[in-house]
């Protein structure tokens, strides 16, 4: 529980200041009649509130996430864990190869080789074509001259 944006330790809890600000005035503004809606939630006070509410809470808490993020108490391990999971992954990609090509069935350098030749004959192909539709318009052309 909250009193004036302090817990009830006394600690203060700044991301909760503005909806103990907008609680303690019985929960409307100033100057408001006295027949408006209480709801500090309607329009868009609502997300006001909201959003100075968190970014209160992010002023607060984002500190402590840096200097947590730049420790070497959690970079250290947290390197070594993405060192052994990408030996673990290494090690998963050539069992699964060997699998693979022990039934006969290709593996994915195998298949990336195939796809390769296939986009440079593609490639070949189209190059072909634009040749030939050259020399089919000269020869027109040609045969149009004479």
């Amino acid at each position: 529980m909250t009193v004036n944006g302090n817990d009830t330790n006394g600690r203060p809890t700044p991301w909760l200041g503005p909806l103990a600000t907008l609680l303690g005035a019985g929960g409307r503004g100033e100057g408001e009649t006295p027949g408006a809606s209480t709801n500090p939630f309607d329009g868009l006070r609502g997300w006001e509130l909201f959003k100075e509410s968190y970014d209160a809470w992010e002023r607060a808490v984002s500190p402590f996430f840096e200097s947590m993020l730049r420790s070497a108490n959690l970079l250290e391990p947290g390197g070594s864990l993405l060192g052994t999971m990408t030996q673990w992954r290494q090690q998963q990609q050539r069992m699964a190869a060997a699998w693979w090509s022990l039934f006969g069935l290709p593996t994915r350098s195998d298949q990336q080789r195939t796809l390769h030749a296939i986009n440079e004959l593609q490639s070949r192909l189209i190059d072909l074509e634009e040749k030939l539709h050259d020399l089919e318009a000269r020869r027109v052309a040609w045969e149009e001259a004479e």
